[in-house]
């Protein structure tokens, strides 16, 4: 029989995303593998139409990066799954 060593879980951090990962410690736990958890960023459907916006894109991938990282610091840390990765996912 295949032995499962990793499971992958994506988030958004949505009520439905956040019952998958539940599911998904329980059974990596269960099966002693190693649980990931990526975080799925939605991607912006329109820009604004306002023509004095200055879009910055450095600025909002900094601010995307620091909710990511500090949502799955507490993630992890409720969920017993160890510590996420660096900020680019390279372990």
């Amino acid at each position: 029989m295949y032995k499962v060593e990793r499971l992958l879980c994506p988030t958004d951090f949505s009520e439905g995303s956040l019952q998958a990962l539940s599911a998904a410690t329980d059974i990596a736990a269960k099966l002693g593998a190693e649980l990931s958890i990526v975080h799925v960023v939605p991607i912006m459907s329109t820009l604004p139409t306002d023509p004095n916006f200055v879009f910055e894109v450095h600025q909002r991938q900094d601010s995307l990066f620091g909710e990511m990282e500090k949502r799955l610091y507490e993630v992890a840390r409720e969920s017993h799954v160890g510590q996420p990765g660096n900020r680019y996912g390279v372990q």
